[in-house]
């Protein structure tokens, strides 16, 4: 009797099992996130006015790829973003940096920011031609590039000057939190270290600025 139980529970339960095969078979699979590839350098520089030539990027499922545009019109540093999502609505995006610069002498330097001990990212440093220089960032690329906020919380300044080694400048302009200082600026060969301090708050860190080769 216990024997023929116990074969009636194991046929309930393959039953139930087979069942159960049936009613998820073709519902469940895997699906992956689109990976973008990059074609080229990862930064490229644009002379102002020229034609941005864009090596563009590749998805690992061959989804179509959207991508955001260049001003060459307008000298500056833009983040081009490439995206794509597969048909199940997942996305993926990589990026590379176009740096748009003035095709004349105006262009004093393009500089590898960070905020010291973290990161950051690229500044600008123009000549205005009166002998003092204007600075994409004073907060050196650490809020735009670094923490990835974007334009708005970069905090460029007008007037820099350069004296020896010694670096002064005027406020940069309002960040969503406000604008930001230079003190204790100092330049040693290529490279430019100062305080950056949030005016009127009095949060701030160093900030040092690497020149490349372009």
């Amino acid at each position: 009797m216990k024997k023929l139980l116990y074969l009636s529970i194991l046929s309930i339960i393959t039953l139930f099992s087979a069942c159960d095969e049936k009613d998820t078979e073709g519902i469940s699979r895997i699906t992956e996130y689109p990976i973008i590839t990059v074609l080229g350098d990862d930064l490229i520089y644009v002379e102002k006015g020229s034609t941005f030539s864009d090596p563009g990027a590749t998805s690992s499922g061959g989804e179509e790829i959207s991508v955001t545009e260049v001003d060459t019109d307008q000298p500056g540093i833009y983040t081009v973003e490439y995206s794509a999502v597969n048909p199940d609505g997942l996305d993926g995006i990589s990026t590379r940096t176009v740096v748009v610069y003035e095709e004349d002498d105006t262009l004093a330097g393009v500089y590898d920011g960070k905020r010291v001990g973290k990161n950051g990212g690229l500044v600008l440093i123009y000549t205005n031609g009166d002998g003092t220089y204007s600075c994409t960032d004073l907060i050196g690329g650490y809020y735009q590039f670094g923490r990835g906020y974007g334009s708005r919380y970069s905090s460029p300044t007008s007037k820099m000057e350069i004296s020896g080694s010694v670096i002064t400048a005027d406020p940069g302009k309002n960040t969503p939190w406000g604008p930001w200082g230079l003190s204790n600026g100092l330049k040693t060969g290529d490279v430019l270290t100062w305080k950056t301090t949030l005016i009127g708050d009095g949060f701030g860190f160093d900030v040092q600025l690497t020149k490349k080769s372009i």
